[in-house]
């Protein structure tokens, strides 16, 4: 049995094709809008979010991801051109931004970072705790009282020094997204990193006490803990322990170390709506080396 395709219809359906057509040409464009630095979804329209140690790195990344996604942010960092740098980056984008230098290992500059932000935002909606120092490359026996106290006071005293100023006004409003950087070294201990390792276990810990006293407030507070990331950081690890580095790429079932953006869209997760029944959550972005911790290679 044939099929007769009248010329109405065969018109009909060029109409059809032709509306396809500019449906995924619109499509596209839309797409194309949503690359790189163009991207600007507003999901975070309205938030103040501070990131510490976000004038490079990590923390850079996360910074201009929320900026991307329409928040206002206050960059901090202990170098303040870094700062100023990425929040004229931000300015680009169009949002607000403001740079503070500040070292979160100092309980007193904390509070002016924040009394600070707060005369000029009135609120912190996120803080992401992400400044820290890298590991020294020492044995344990050769790491002296100021090394230690470096690492524990920026990794560990700053993240508390933070969500503690921070959070008391999140409890107030009954609203508040705390994210804390920690690491792969906070879960499994690595060699020559004794310092390093005992401050980014203590931020897991610090998170988990936080979550437990702090979430029937609204507050959530999480933590993100990368595995090898491709920063200035990891490279100076490498450089140093060559041997330790192709060892650590090698145990990652992905087969590449991750870039400072996986890590900005975990915090981003954390941070959105998404995730408000979160709190004490230990989310890994590390390509699946927490999973492999058996001492095999793949």
């Amino acid at each position: 049995m044939g099929i007769f395709i009248s010329f109405e219809t065969t018109k009909s359906l060029c109409s059809l094709k032709e509306c396809y057509v500019q449906l995924t040409s619109n499509c596209e464009t839309e797409f194309e809008k949503c690359d790189g630095m163009k991207l600007n979804s507003h999901r975070f329209k309205g938030k103040v979010v501070l990131v510490t140690g976000s004038g490079s790195g990590i923390g850079k990344a996360i910074a201009l991801s929320f900026a991307k996604e329409s928040a206002d942010l206050v960059v901090n960092d202990i170098d303040f051109e870094l700062a100023c740098e990425v929040a004229a980056e931000i300015e680009k984008i169009g949002c607000r931004s403001v740079p503070i230098k500040a070292d979160v290992s100092d309980f007193a500059q904390v509070q002016k970072m924040v009394r600070h932000t707060l005369g000029d935002f009135q609120r912190i909606d996120v803080l992401v705790n992400n400044a820290c120092v890298g590991s020294i490359g020492l044995p344990v026996e050769e790491i002296d009282a100021q090394q230690w106290n470096v690492a524990i006071g920026t990794c560990l005293n700053g993240t508390f020094f933070c969500s503690q100023a921070v959070g008391k006004g999140m409890i107030k409003r009954k609203s508040g997204k705390i994210i804390n950087i920690s690491s792969l070294g906070g879960l499994a201990a690595a060699p020559f990193a004794a310092e390093y390792t005992s401050a980014k276990h203590g931020v897991i810990g610090l998170t988990k006490a936080l979550a437990v006293e702090w979430s029937r407030y609204n507050v959530n507070v999480n933590c993100i803990c990368p595995g090898v990331v491709d920063t200035s950081m990891f490279r100076a690890y490498a450089r140093k322990f060559p041997d330790l580095a192709r060892d650590r790429i090698r145990a990652i079932p992905k087969g590449k170390i991750a870039t400072p953006e996986d890590v900005a869209k975990a915090a981003k997760f954390l941070a959105s709506n998404e995730a408000d029944y979160l709190a004490g959550a230990i989310l890994c972005v590390d390509g699946g080396s927490f999973a492999l911790l058996s001492g095999y290679f793949l």
